[in-house]
């Protein structure tokens, strides 16, 4: 097999792979129609405003110009402050290499999957047990949690390397969305998703600490009620990160082994991440990890390579 023979874009970069991948791009349209179905426009421009310029190769954060954050974070906002050589809107992980979403257009697939997720959970709510919600604050929540994941989980040559600074993305999240302006009721949301108000709340009120020590801004570790814990959104919240998680994490790190074993019986080595993005770009893990189960594995990958 020649280099014209391969089926993937002439150009390895990761965000070529992912705008030619018909699933990727649908998780880019269910992402782009979630930021314009929240209903109050200014809220909307915020959080487009913050988004977008992941397209670009540099990208404006408020933490990289805040004093205290250059402090108590150096490494972070250097990271923050790289430039990219692609479109990390397209091309960025979901997480880091034995994580979930490892993969290009990993970022897009993790939000579309978690904002469907919120979406029907919120349908329920309503049409099923008659409680109102604010849709805005859940969907702006949803769509800021992993903002700053594609600054800091970056593609170099083919590899992933993971932010390896000061705080995790999470609090950094929240600090940025404080800075930028965020409105309570979103941040109340944002602070909960990774481990859950009803779960642990003891760990979020960490979460609001951290992110205010990080920016020097005390205000924002009482920006919210602890009254509001238990409020429905918080529960929903959770529930739409973390539904699809742990089944995503496990057969993507199973499929990733039996994929590049495969793999390296059919191209040569210097193109078997080039091959194992092709196929994902295809398939998604799960439907990968059932076809290891009925025996069909070998025969997709082939088809997909060859």
């Amino acid at each position: 097999m020649t280099d014209k023979d391969f089926p993937w874009p002439a150009v390895s970069q990761p965000d070529a792979f992912a705008c030619h991948s018909p699933r990727v791009q649908n998780a880019n349209r269910f992402v782009v129609e979630c930021i314009q179905q929240i209903h109050h426009k200014e809220l909307a421009a915020l959080i487009q405003s913050i988004l977008m310029p992941l397209h670009e190769k540099d990208c404006e954060w408020l933490l990289t110009t805040n004093a205290a954050a250059r402090k108590n974070a150096p490494r972070l906002c250097a990271r923050l402050a790289t430039p990219v050589n692609y479109d990390a809107w397209w091309g960025a992980p979901a997480a880091a290499d034995h994580s979930h979403h490892c993969y290009p257009g990993g970022w897009l697939l993790h939000n579309a999957t978690n904002l469907h997720a919120l979406q029907m959970l919120m349908q329920t709510t309503k049409e099923i047990r008659n409680i109102s919600l604010n849709p805005d604050a859940l969907l702006a929540g949803m769509l800021l949690h992993d903002c700053l994941k594609p600054r800091l989980f970056l593609w170099e040559n083919g590899a992933l390397t993971a932010d390896q600074g000061e705080c995790g993305h999470h609090v950094a999240a929240l600090a940025e969305g404080f800075l930028r302006g965020v409105p309570v009721d979103a941040l109340h949301m944002l602070a909960g998703v990774h481990v859950g108000w009803w779960q642990n709340a003891e760990t979020v009120a960490q979460y609001l600490e951290r992110a205010a020590e990080l920016v020097d801004k005390p205000e924002l570790a009482h920006a919210i009620s602890p009254r509001m814990d238990f409020l429905p959104e918080t529960w929903i919240m959770r529930q739409g990160e973390t539904g699809w998680y742990n089944a995503t994490k496990t057969a993507i790190q199973e499929v990733k082994i039996k994929l590049h074993e495969i793999a390296g019986h059919l191209v040569p080595e210097e193109h078997r991440t080039a091959a194992a993005w092709w196929v994902l770009m295809q398939y998604d893990e799960l439907d990968l990890l059932r076809r290891v189960a009925d025996g069909t594995f070998e025969d997709t990958i082939r088809k997909v390579l060859l």
